[in-house]
């Protein structure tokens, strides 16, 4: 452990003992420095006294000791933080952690991404890192949407997405409303109405093929066909080649023009998207 931060450690657990009896706090901040020590190497640990001891000088009875910082004072140093370095601001959220003053997850949070990814019980999810994560997905599937979109309306299948809010809006509208305020439930709605549809066009992957394969393996394949056409004479028993070509032309029927066949296959599409939940 750095002076820094030890010494940090020592402000806070000296400012949370004031009001203790002296033998207490005396035993409370003797406690803190063995915590302290334990986490720094031995090599290091005698320099680190001699800081602490600079830092923390036995001030004369008669004299009073200098008084802690005010609120105001705390919110200016942290303040003046913010624009400090990354490893620095990630030690300070590591202090304010570790002293209780919520520079985190909360339970609830934590529990709530418990719940949708399998974190190891030990592990303890940062608060940059679900940050980090929420904008890759943000940015991933904002662009999913916007694509199904364009696909959709390009295809005339726009009335599929009516009333569907664009997913960047629903969670730009959600961020920045307070829990006070009642459109917050509304504005979540929005945004599971977007990802929900996104599901349902990524359904399309899965189950268009199905009907596809269905359909041309009912109406297409040639044992089927030759099931239904009869022999060319009355005592043939071979195939009557003509009569299954005939009966072919017949089930293919618009699936000879090319914007049929695309017709056929967009109706499929949009039945998936109506059906899937």
């Amino acid at each position: 452990m750095d002076a820094l931060e030890a010494k940090n450690r020592l402000r806070m657990a000296s400012a949370a003992t004031e009001q203790l009896p002296p033998a207490e706090r005396d035993a409370r901040l003797r406690q803190e420095v063995r915590a302290i020590l334990q986490k720094t190497a031995k090599a290091d640990q005698g320099p680190l006294l001699d800081r602490l001891s600079a830092a923390f000088p036995i001030w004369p009875p008669d004299v009073p000791p200098p008084r802690p910082p005010s609120d105001e004072e705390m919110i200016e140093q942290l303040r003046i933080r913010a624009h400090a370095s990354d490893a620095d601001r990630h030690r300070i959220e590591q202090m304010m952690r570790s002293a209780g003053l919520g520079a985190g997850l909360t339970s609830d949070d934590e529990l709530a991404i418990r719940d949708k990814v399998a974190v190891d019980p030990a592990a303890q999810p940062e608060l940059s890192r679900v940050v980090e994560a929420f904008l890759l997905l943000l940015g991933a599937m904002g662009d999913a949407d916007q694509t199904v979109r364009k696909f959709l309306q390009e295809h005339g299948l726009g009335m599929l997405m009516v009333g569907v809010p664009r997913l960047r809006e629903s969670v730009v509208k959600l961020l920045t409303l307070p829990d006070a305020d009642p459109n917050r439930h509304a504005r979540r709605a929005d945004l599971e109405s977007s990802a929900g549809q996104l599901v349902r066009a990524i359904a399309l992957l899965c189950h268009w093929p199905d009907n596809f394969a269905e359909d041309a393996s009912v109406r297409l394949a040639p044992a089927r066909i030759e099931a239904t056409v009869p022999p060319a004479g009355r005592f043939s028993k071979g195939t009557n080649f003509e009569g299954c070509w005939q009966e072919y032309r017949t089930r293919v029927g618009g699936r000879a023009d090319e914007s049929n066949v695309k017709a056929e296959l967009l109706g499929w599409m949009a039945k998936v998207m109506r059906d899937t939940i």
